[in-house]
């Protein structure tokens, strides 16, 4: 049972709008390769998951505070009796500790994942006894790449590699024995607890100037596209999407880029680079969009599902 899907994190979709619409700089360029690799290797990890078939319920992507302290969890398990936490990298290459440190061979220090790992065991531990509840927990870091190769780890370390995953995840289950109503109680409220703001992303600075105009390809991203018809045709990977599928994309990168801007249809139409009519736009609004005041002052705001 999946109580919290997970979600394309936010920094990421911004930065994968902006390389196709500016120039990024190598640091952000680092960053969203850094975000993506990570994203991908939780989706991986997800679909191992998945295929366990495990009468639990999941959350995925959880980011909490207690006490002042904030921690995001990859994915967290809760069964009967038990809690697990699971910390993904989809790291790459040859790694190796050496006192207590994480290096990449030949010797680069990166961030010790077990440190993060310990936060959150503690911060759930916490909430546990907070709500008097009776569940232990337990806490892995797992390595989903299979070029992924560590040196001189410790026997006793929670580390899963990707050759013991589906053994593991196969023992995790038979522990189980099926899920209460505490349980679904407790799980909701941690997804209460949610906080939908990460703190710790680093969106660049950028002004609407500066962006490329036009209508994204709903497969290659690229703004190589113009309309047929009623539908938008990719230059680049031949790719045809209904002109208000992808009106309503483009209205959504508008929206994350610019959310103090108001949706209009004139600054849909100068967004997409003119290629699409503005009548066109107006009706691909109506269809998703709210319409409030009328003429030259109306705006658009989503529909309340």
């Amino acid at each position: 049972m999946n109580l919290k899907e997970r979600a394309l994190p936010e920094e990421l979709f911004v930065l994968q709008i902006l390389e196709q619409r500016m120039s990024l700089s190598s640091p952000l360029k680092h960053r969203l390769y850094t975000l993506q690799v990570g994203y991908d290797g939780e989706i991986i990890f997800d679909k191992w998951l998945l295929a366990m078939e495990w009468d639990s319920i999941v959350i995925h992507d959880l980011r909490i505070k207690q006490n002042f302290s904030e921690v995001q969890i990859d994915t967290l398990v809760i069964t009967n009796k038990k809690i697990f936490i699971f910390e993904i990298k989809n790291f790459i290459g040859e790694y190796y500790w050496e006192s207590q440190t994480l290096f990449k061979k030949p010797n680069k220090q990166v961030k010790n994942p077990l440190h993060q790992l310990e936060r959150s065991k503690l911060l759930i531990r916490q909430l546990v006894n907070e709500w008097q509840c009776d569940y232990s927990v337990e806490a892995s870091l797992i390595f989903v790449h299979p070029q992924f190769t560590l040196f001189n780890a410790s026997l006793e370390a929670p580390i899963i590699l990707r050759s013991q995953i589906e053994e593991r995840l196969h023992a995790f289950k038979r522990l189980s024995s099926g899920i209460t109503l505490e349980n679904k109680i407790f799980a909701e409220k941690l997804v209460q607890m949610h906080l939908s703001t990460n703190s710790f992303s680093q969106l660049p600075n950028y002004q609407y100037h500066q962006l490329k105009k036009g209508v994204p390809c709903a497969h290659c991203q690229s703004l190589l596209t113009q309309l047929r018809g009623r539908k938008c045709f990719c230059n680049h990977c031949n790719l045809q999407e209904n002109i208000y599928a992808s009106i309503h994309r483009l209205t959504k990168e508008f929206s994350l880029l610019f959310p103090e801007e108001q949706i209009t249809v004139k600054k849909i139409y100068d967004f997409s680079g003119e290629i699409v009519s503005k009548q066109v736009i107006r009706t691909a609004l109506k269809k998703r969009y709210h319409v409030c005041g009328s003429g030259w002052h109306s705006f658009y705001l989503p529909n309340v599902e």
